[in-house]
């Protein structure tokens, strides 16, 4: 009868163990859970919201630049006007040129198979900036400072690649000369 007693006070021992394990496990996923909880970010109720990019269509171009068809005659443009979102997308903002230079900034082809050459021509020294983003204004690619010199016309192959497919995507750019800047945007798709 001892060795019986002895064997029951060891199954005892073994069922409280088990039970042990499972209310710990219990507890551990509940505190799991309430730490998630916790920590996912609220949205800030007085956050502004940006209202993604509504593209209108782009202008059409060849593999050498050509305009096959115009949908969209706010793209390649030196005089825009940003919102806060857009002119947010650099570190810094001079003021808006009045009486801007002859600067030109195009893409193509567009659209394009994953390469797009910009081409930018200046008639004076100036600094070209650009981010190129998707509707939601996430920075895809980014480059500052380019400068170039008087009457200068550069052609810049850009690797879009890995969009292939996506959405539109949009490239703001700067010219900045020493006093002011001008602001401009075009479309892009990426097939």
């Amino acid at each position: 009868m001892i060795a019986e007693s002895q064997s029951d006070i060891c199954s005892r021992a073994e069922k409280n163990i088990n039970c042990y394990k499972k209310i710990m496990i219990k507890y551990i996923f509940i505190v799991l859970l309430l730490a998630f909880i916790l920590t996912c970010k609220k949205k800030d109720a007085n956050a502004p919201t940006v209202n993604p990019i509504n593209f209108r269509g782009i202008i059409s171009t060849d593999n050498n630049g050509n305009i096959i068809y115009n949908n969209d005659s706010t793209d390649w443009k030196i005089n825009d006007i940003w919102s806060a979102t857009e002119a947010g997308l650099f570190p810094t903002n001079k003021p808006i040129c009045n009486n801007p230079p002859n600067y030109q900034v195009t893409g193509y082809p567009n659209p394009c198979n994953g390469y797009i050459t910009i081409n930018y021509r200046q008639p004076q020294q100036a600094l070209l900036e650009y981010r190129i983003v998707d509707r939601y204004y996430n920075v895809l690619i980014a480059n500052d400072s380019l400068k170039y010199v008087n009457n200068q016309s550069v052609n810049y192959m850009m690797d879009l690649s890995k969009y292939k497919g996506s959405d539109t995507i949009r490239m703001y750019y700067k010219i900045i000369t020493n006093t002011c800047e001008c602001r401009g945007h075009g479309d892009i798709v990426v097939k």
